[in-house]
């Protein structure tokens, strides 16, 4: 007996993930802003028995901004940067991968600043990210 994995359990698993990502950019006024990002993938759509078949993948995120400040100045964020997505499974995998990450955070001076500051604004939002 041959075992496969179907493709849906795999897209299901790589298509649950979260990142934290910063910089500047146009979108967000040229001002600082932080996002904290969930990849989901949508497996209720299509036909899953088509071999070329994959999920529809969405990103849900929270994203905040930040005034300009001078305490910032020799932090260089402009070019921003990001955690990479992390796929560990949901339980104690995911919690070992979201302690991991806060101290990420604590480590980065930028992302250290921004966590501890009052944004100026903050938004939702979700997006097709295949």
């Amino acid at each position: 007996m041959e075992l496969f994995e179907a493709p849906w359990h795999k897209a299901a698993s790589e298509g649950d993930a979260f990142i934290v990502e910063w910089g500047v950019w146009d979108w967000t006024g040229n001002r600082p802003a932080v996002s904290l990002g969930r990849l989901l993938a949508v497996n209720e759509i299509g036909d899953r028995q088509d071999p070329y078949w994959q999920p529809q993948y969405w990103k849900v995120e929270l994203q905040a901004c930040f005034a300009e400040d001078p305490a910032w100045a020799d932090l260089h964020i402009s070019g921003g940067g990001d955690s990479g997505f992390d796929h560990a499974a949901i339980g104690e995998p995911r919690a070992d991968a979201l302690a991991e990450t806060r101290r990420f955070i604590d480590q980065e001076p930028i992302l250290n600043a921004m966590w501890r500051s009052t944004p100026i604004g903050i938004e939702v939002m979700q997006e097709r990210a295949d």
